[in-house]
């Protein structure tokens, strides 16, 4: 795994995702997760102290219902998923430091939100929520965002529409049978 994890320390250095630092008061192990499509996720095991210390994030996760009421009625869908979604929001400089990994390489501080912070999903649902506030036949569940239309021309109206977010993304469309 040597090899996988020095090639995303290094995509996530070039990306200006981590910096290296010399020295940190505290730092937490990373553990390595296989994704599905075979690449790898670098994540900060933060149960060894951040996460307990951390204010629970109480901003509600979307219940399937919900998701479904907005989009009722609709036949045209387009699914995007978010890559590297968590990792798009910037951390405040003066947390960075909290943020702090240790690995085979040294020590690197994350300057954008990393995996494993206990925070993370509720934080990033409630950008989410923000980002599609009132978009028609559109609901977002953490880095899943979907568009519906009753017919191909709302749909593709709507599309438009969140095409606004500043995130990269791929577009799976669908017909409803």
């Amino acid at each position: 795994m040597y090899d996988a994890v020095d090639q995303e320390l290094d995509r996530l250095e070039k990306l200006n995702i981590i910096t290296p630092v010399e020295y940190s008061e505290r730092a937490a192990p990373i553990v390595v997760v296989r994704k599905a499509n075979g690449t790898i996720r670098i994540c900060g095991d933060y149960s060894t102290g951040l996460n307990a210390a951390l204010q629970p994030n109480q901003y509600p996760l979307p219940l399937p219902d919900d998701i479904f009421a907005k989009l009722a009625n609709c036949k045209y869908f387009s699914q995007i998923d978010l890559s590297d979604a968590f990792l798009q929001v910037e951390v405040d400089e003066q947390c960075r430091k909290l943020l702090t990994i240790n690995t085979h390489r040294g020590l690197y501080s994350y300057n954008r939100l990393p995996p494993g912070v206990e925070v993370q999903p509720g934080a990033f649902q409630q950008i989410t929520d923000t980002m599609l506030a009132g978009l028609e036949c559109t609901s977002g569940y953490l880095d899943d965002v979907i568009i519906g239309g009753r017919t191909e021309e709302e749909h593709d109206r709507n599309l438009r529409a969140v095409n606004f977010i500043p995130w990269y993304w791929i577009e799976e469309k669908f017909v409803a049978d």
